[in-house]
């Protein structure tokens, strides 16, 4: 997984907001771009606004961005996804288009790190892994 330098201070560093935030990640050439980060609606879940998230990724499509997937964070000493995660990423996988057949969902740790776990289709099954983390220079300002 690529990463802007820029997103990934800004995404690293939602500490401000409690756990359980999220928002969407896209970009092209593999390399994440651009990111939109939701206020949190859950008390112990991030629970994504569908409209708003599609309404953004639509927006993305006209100017060329592609959707790459969607992000949350956890309190610093939850470091792995839970199953109800697990269970989200698959949903979402599953309701992509077949030319999709993978989606990155990163989890942040604020202030600490990113783990970058990539979901991947596989025959009939959707796959979650741990990923690695590349961080490079940020080609625009937004």
């Amino acid at each position: 997984m690529k990463v802007e330098k820029d997103i990934y201070d800004r995404m690293l560093g939602v500490c401000p907001v409690p756990p359980e935030t999220g928002g969407i990640i896209g970009g092209q050439d593999m390399c994440i771009s651009r990111i939109v980060i939701e206020e949190t609606r859950g008390k112990y879940e991030y629970i994504p606004n569908v409209d708003f998230l599609n309404r953004t990724i639509s927006e993305w499509r006209n100017q060329g961005i592609s959707f790459y997937g969607m992000f949350h964070s956890h309190p610093i000493r939850c470091d792995r996804l839970s199953r109800t995660d697990e269970g989200y990423i698959k949903k979402i996988m599953n309701a992509m288009p077949n030319e999709i057949d993978q989606l990155m969902f990163p989890l942040i740790l604020p202030g600490d790190k990113i783990i970058p776990f990539i979901a991947k289709r596989e025959n009939e099954d959707v796959v979650i892994e741990e990923g690695e983390l590349t961080v490079v220079n940020s080609h625009h300002s937004e």
